[in-house]
C-alpha cells in the first residue's frame, strides 16, 4: 500500500490533516497505521525507529508548537514515565518489591 493511499483512508480532521501535512513539510515521514485505533507511524529515520501517535496526540502536539521530532520523543518519554511510574504505584500498593 503506498503512502497516499494510506492516508486517504484516515478519518476526515482538518486540524490532523494540517499537524500531518506540517510534519510532512518538516521531511518527516507520515503514515496512516491503524484505522480502528485512528494512529499514525511517524519515521524516526532509521530502518525500525519511529513513534505511533494518535490523531489527538498529533493535534495536541501542533496546538502546544512542539510538532517536530522533538517533540513526539519528549511525549513518548513523558508517557513512558507515566507507565513506569504507575506501574510502580501498583506493585507498592500490592506489598510487593
Amino acid at each position: 500500500m503506498d503512502v497516499e493511499s494510506a492516508s486517504s483512508m484516515a478519518p476526515m480532521n482538518p486540524e490532523c490533516d494540517a499537524a500531518v501535512a506540517e510534519l510532512r513539510k518538516q521531511g518527516v515521514t507520515v503514515t496512516f497505521q491503524s484505522p480502528q485505533k485512528n494512529t499514525w507511524y511517524i519515521s524516526d529515520g532509521g530502518l525500525y525507529t519511529g513513534y505511533i501517535l494518535s490523531s489527538g496526540e498529533l493535534v495536541e502536539l501542533r496546538r502546544a508548537k512542539k510538532l517536530n521530532t522533538l517533540g513526539i520523543r519528549e511525549l513518548r518519554k513523558e508517557l513512558i514515565c507515566i507507565v513506569l511510574m504507575s506501574h510502580r504505584i501498583e506493585i507498592n500498593a500490592h506489598g510487593k518489591p
